[in-house]
């Protein structure tokens, strides 16, 4: 199922269908500051702005889009409180130290865990992926 098309014929810029996953995300963006502040108005921290509010921002009017070649390269250095390989090389890289006293890095099961999960993730795509996390977490809620 198709979640993003050109934005008005532009073919440099896409928008953010309604009805799917990561429609509003965390990444660094422009936003409309009424629209924002309506979407934050329950309190709950990034993932659960990214999963929940993607649906909720059915309710409203307003576009999302984005570019599609990015503008604002990043990498994921730190996740679940641990270094990633990508954050890693891109420190060494730079010639920026690390010291892993401070901060472990994840080990090799982590790394398999996370591209096992990022596997599969493309081939059943975000949809189901986010309802499933969302099915699992109000479940979890309801204990």
């Amino acid at each position: 199922m198709k979640w993003h098309a050109d934005y008005k014929g532009d073919s440099r810029i896409e928008e953010y269908i309604h009805g799917h996953a990561y429609r509003i995300s965390t990444h660094p963006a422009i936003w409309n500051r009424e629209y924002l502040l309506k979407l934050t108005e329950k309190p709950m921290n990034a993932w659960n702005f990214e999963y929940l509010v993607s649906y909720e921002s059915d309710a409203y009017p307003q576009s999302c889009i984005c570019v599609k070649k990015p503008i604002i390269s990043f990498v994921n250095t730190v996740w679940r409180q641990k270094w990633t390989r990508e954050g890693v090389s891109l420190c060494k890289r730079e010639g920026i130290p690390i010291d892993f006293h401070i901060r472990a890095k994840h080990g090799f099961r982590s790394n398999f865990v996370t591209d096992i999960n990022k596997l599969i993730y493309h081939m059943l795509g975000p949809d189901f992926i986010t309802a499933m996390i969302i099915k699992k977490r109000k479940k979890v809620r309801s204990r």
